[in-house]
């Protein structure tokens, strides 16, 4: 029997990740232009323009021909490639886009983009060891800036007593909000460490 390649896993990464709109303008460069406000490329089993790409399932489509390409196809029939050639070269694509997304975002969190500055920052909680477990409360007040209402031991302070009931319950739905969105960032981080391990791991 064969070994496999490829894992399951390591196809639907390739084929769910990398844009499939970017991998025909900018990688293969594939004819296409924008009709209508819909966005066409040129079919590369019949050579027409009825064609469009589907953002939510990340694949293109040939009317004419009524066929589904996804960017393993795209890749093989551009390059004339065979199916390792193509999942080997779109591997490549995904860790080189995977690294530079890694560094932007480092840069952000650290403040060393210089486009970007020093907004965000991680901070040591002061007597404590950066290398060691930290409860996510202090975790989340490093990540978020003051001015957008990070975690704070003294939120009574913050309040006058001249503001209504309405101005406090305001104030903590933001504060909530905030959190959801830092917890879904640091979901999406953590997420996308997970599948770059798991593209590195060997085929079993």
């Amino acid at each position: 029997m064969t070994k496999r390649c490829f894992s399951s896993r390591q196809l639907y990464v390739l084929r769910n990740d990398i844009d499939i709109r970017m991998l025909i303008e900018k990688t293969l460069r594939i004819p296409c232009r924008m009709t209508e406000g819909c966005f066409r490329f040129l079919c590369p089993l019949c050579n027409g323009l009825d064609t469009a790409v589907n953002p939510k399932t990340n694949l293109a489509r040939c009317f004419r021909c009524e066929k589904n390409l996804n960017t393993i196809d795209l890749v093989m029939l551009i390059r004339q490639a065979d199916f390792v050639q193509s999942v080997r070269f779109l591997q490549s694509i995904h860790q080189k886009d995977s690294v530079c997304q890694d560094r932007g975002d480092l840069e952000t969190i650290s403040g060393t983009n210089p486009q970007i500055g020093s907004r965000l920052k991680l901070k040591t909680p002061s007597g404590k060891s950066d290398s060691g477990p930290c409860h996510i409360g202090k975790i989340l007040g490093s990540i978020l800036p003051p001015e957008h209402g990070g975690i704070s031991e003294k939120r009574s302070a913050e309040y006058k007593l001249n503001k209504s009931v309405a101005v406090y319950q305001k104030a903590d739905e933001d504060r909530i909000v905030k959190l959801e969105q830092q917890l879904e960032y640091l979901g999406r981080q953590i997420e996308k460490i997970v599948r770059t391990i798991n593209v590195g791991l060997p085929a079993k």
